[in-house]
């Protein structure tokens, strides 16, 4: 066996280690890779298919909501939500159908939202009242997908304004206004994030839309939590 002396062998003795520690990160990374591909796979929604026939949403705190470009309101919507009727599409996917009538969405008011931490003047109080919710669930992937309408009043004691007609699509993924956006986040363990942007356009209030310079963009991300019975 040949030996090796002087820098040639410190040469080829720091390639090799170099090699090694080449495959042993590239091991490490299909490794990472392949867990990622195996997280993927999981069912991300936990729901019996076979058993279920409604599904609760609930909201919960740290959740944004935004219009034009004044700065986001900080929302507490806990307590939030309604049950929705279940149909199945097939493959894992559910259409949900919610009585707009019964969905909850707590008011923006001093108690539930704050800008820069600070709470919203007691006067202002924004009721938010749902026309249409109603989507799909791809139990599968943890996608959510529900188109939202709603009617924002604004009040503050003395005056109440005409009330924004708001449409959006929630969505788990990106959401892309004209100068808004904000992102989702799939559902894990059947919590997760929902998104949306839309297009307010003038009520017919003069104060109403010049305080908000309307037509102008609305946001509002959500985090939610899913229930199956």
């Amino acid at each position: 066996m040949a030996t090796c002396f002087g820098p040639a062998c410190k040469s080829i003795a720091c390639r090799n280690d170099l090699g090694t520690r080449s495959r042993n990160a590239q091991c490490t990374r299909a490794s990472v890779r392949a867990r990622a591909a195996s997280a993927t796979a999981s069912p991300s929604v936990n729901v019996n298919l076979d058993t279920v026939t409604r599904m609760r949403l609930k909201t919960g705190s740290g959740c944004d909501l935004g219009v034009g470009i004044y700065p986001n309101f900080n929302y507490n919507a806990t307590g939030g939500g309604g049950w929705a009727s279940v149909q199945h599409e097939g493959e894992g996917v559910l259409r949900i159908k919610f009585d707009p009538t019964t969905v909850v969405i707590p008011d923006l008011s001093w108690r539930t939202a704050t800008i820069f931490s600070i709470p919203i003047p007691p006067p202002l109080n924004i009721a938010i009242v749902p026309q249409l919710l109603e989507g799909t669930v791809d139990t599968n992937t943890g996608e959510v997908s529900l188109q939202f309408d709603a009617l924002f009043n604004f009040t503050t004691g003395f005056y109440s304004a005409r009330p924004l007609v708001v449409q959006t699509f929630l969505t788990t993924g990106p959401t892309q206004g004209r100068f808004r956006s904000g992102v989702g986040s799939v559902f894990v363990n059947n919590m997760g994030r929902l998104a949306g942007t839309a297009t307010v356009e003038k009520t017919g209030d003069l104060f109403m839309d010049t305080f908000l310079s309307l037509p102008t963009d609305t946001l509002a991300v959500l985090n939610a939590e899913l229930e199956f019975e």
